[in-house]
């Protein structure tokens, strides 16, 4: 695991990191007492290309 990466990234680490590695993980909290898993995913995803 890289030294800066931790529960919540900053933006800068992010960017940092970005520019160093291919793919970045990247985590969110959400309150997940009515969502599963691949509902949560959807809606963060939106749609956009390049999330799995």
């Amino acid at each position: 695991m890289h030294a800066n990466l931790a529960e919540t990234t900053s933006r800068e680490d992010f960017r940092q990191l970005a520019a160093e590695h291919r793919v970045v993980p990247v985590t969110r909290k959400v309150l997940a007492d009515s969502e599963t898993p691949l509902s949560a995913y959807r809606k963060l995803a939106a749609n956009r290309p390049g999330t799995f």
